[in-house]
């Protein structure tokens, strides 16, 4: 795997375990989380999760994104009806997590970015750096 902004390329040798090989490309989406969201962030972690075939994507603007079957059919799509392991549910959870670490309160105005996030027991359980990054707008008009 190897990324470019807002892209995913995925590589896959031939063998008999995987249904898959050759080359994939899967372009990031925005998770809206605040003024500096952008699917054009650089990747700052990443980590898989073998249970669950996931390879989890953390971007430097503070969101998450999930590929689902990953050795057999990736795709951002769960095939699980009920899955919490999504783009939109790890991208809210750590919004939650960032707005309950900041005792004065977050905006919009206020980005959460990640730099740098992994496993931390090789299973589901996520650890990042993020720093709170305020964005102010400034009126100038005369």
């Amino acid at each position: 795997m190897y990324t470019k902004p807002g892209i995913v390329h995925l590589w896959s040798q031939p063998t008999s375990e995987s249904t898959w090989s050759g080359a994939r490309t899967l372009f990031l989406q925005t998770q809206k989380l605040s003024v500096g969201s952008s699917a054009i962030s650089p990747v700052s972690g990443i980590s898989y999760v073998l249970h669950r075939d996931a390879l989890i994507l953390a971007l430097f603007d503070g969101s998450f994104h999930v590929i689902h079957n990953l050795s057999v059919e990736p795709s951002w799509c769960s095939s699980l009806a009920d899955d919490t392991l999504t783009s939109a549910e790890l991208s809210r959870t750590s919004r939650e997590l960032f707005a309950k670490m900041t005792p004065a309160g977050i905006t919009d105005m206020d980005v959460n970015r990640i730099s740098g996030m992994e496993s931390y027991d090789l299973q589901s359980t996520l650890v990042w750096i993020y720093e709170q990054v305020s964005s102010t707008i400034n009126d100038t008009t005369r």
